[in-house]
């Protein structure tokens, strides 16, 4: 499935479901799930089994761009 949006629009929706601008900043559980969730709508597909879950907005858009090109 390709996942149409950009990594822009993407960066803001995070930040404004998390109400975070600090990317950098270490997200705690509850925040992580928000995340996923909203990664989850947006069609990816995030395994439950996913080892090095990343902890900050920066790490999830990492993740979302290697994602899109490996997906």
């Amino acid at each position: 499935m390709t996942v149409a949006v950009s990594h822009y629009e993407l960066a803001r929706e995070l930040e404004f479901q998390l109400q975070e601008t600090d990317h950098r900043r270490e997200l705690d559980s509850l925040e992580t799930v928000v995340v996923r969730c909203c990664l989850t709508a947006r069609g990816f597909a995030i395994p439950a089994d996913l080892t090095s879950n990343p902890n900050t907005i920066d790490g999830w858009l990492q993740w979302t761009d290697q994602f899109s090109r490996d997906g």
